[in-house]
């Protein structure tokens, strides 16, 4: 059997339309996209190939469990080589007994509970805040964090932000998330940013500060800032404001391995939660649409009338 090339799922439909395919590739977040085609990538240097028989995935999922692959990451391979083989239109091994019997064993050995990563909390970046400089990257970083808490931002709709997303308010800002995780077809959600407590932690006065200074006035808001201080023109990079929240964790004396992009929209949750802000007004900023994932993040019950952004205390 021939062996083909590596490719991401949406690549084998290079047979049809240009106009469809673009079409094709919308149909999924560009993270999940990439995620599928390293996880094809993953499969063709073990040595298997597409269209592979149910042997040969049954044998790749072990292989990835006796590796010491997380369950999640061995589930999103399963589904990044059925998705390759929807795609080019050919039988697919990964709906047999005997692959859906494996994968059922690895689940249950490995176990499937998700591992939530700490909670970057207001307290944590006055505290970070007070230790680092005050060159442009340190300004850009104030930024970010306090916004990303402010807002419950994800790590990829902070790095997609531009300066078109803002509308200036007497209480801060109003943001526009064009399109996120749980909204690949970009209806888009209105995050309220509005002033802080203390001009430190301030996220509306600090992203002013960072805008100011970069010289900011349109397209992408947070973007690499080089060992000279000169500022990029494309935007950064999701993993680069996930490697920010690590920094900041560090610094403080904690594991950066516990803490990912994903820490600052936990601090939100769980701080507000603990500040006395209703479970609704929380999932009106995070933009979660089930209560039981959101309580999946409060570290506490106690919850009382409040408003979810003022009452983290920034």
């Amino acid at each position: 059997m021939e062996t083909l090339p590596v490719i991401a799922p949406i690549d084998a439909l290079s047979v049809i339309s240009e106009s469809t395919r673009r079409y094709a590739e919308e149909s999924r977040s560009k993270a999940t996209h990439d995620a599928y085609a390293a996880d094809l990538k993953a499969f063709y240097n073990w040595g298997g190939q597409i269209p592979a028989t149910p042997a040969e995935v049954a044998d790749f999922l072990s292989w990835c469990a006796d590796w010491g692959y997380a369950a999640a990451t061995i589930q999103r391979r399963l589904s990044a080589i059925s998705q390759a083989h929807e795609a080019l239109g050919v039988e697919n091994p990964t709906r047999a007994e005997g692959v859906h019997r494996t994968h059922k064993g690895i689940r249950r050995a490995l176990g499937t509970a998700t591992v939530m990563k700490s909670a970057i909390t207001s307290s944590d970046l006055r505290s970070y805040f007070a230790s680092i400089n005050g060159d442009l990257r340190a300004v850009r970083d104030r930024s970010i964090l306090t916004i990303g808490l402010a807002g419950a931002f994800r790590r990829s709709e902070l790095a997609a932000l531009q300066v078109e997303d803002l509308e200036e308010t007497a209480e801060g800002y109003r943001v526009i998330v064009r399109r996120s995780k749980t909204d690949q077809e970009g209806r888009g959600q209105i995050k309220v940013i509005v002033y802080g407590q203390d001009p430190a932690t301030c996220p509306v006065l600090l992203l002013r500060t960072w805008l100011a200074r970069a010289g900011i006035e349109a397209g992408p808001i947070f973007r690499p800032v080089n060992k000279s201080g000169v500022v990029g023109d494309r935007a950064l990079s999701g993993r680069s404001v996930a490697d920010i929240v690590k920094s900041c964790a560090g610094s403080l004396g904690k594991d950066p391995a516990t803490f990912s992009g994903h820490s600052l929209r936990r601090g939100f949750v769980t701080e507000a939660s603990h500040a006395g802000a209703q479970i609704q007004e929380i999932m009106e900023q995070t933009g979660h649409k089930s209560f039981q994932t959101v309580r999946g993040y409060i570290e506490s019950s106690k919850t009382s009338k409040g408003n979810a952004v003022t009452a983290l205390g920034l």
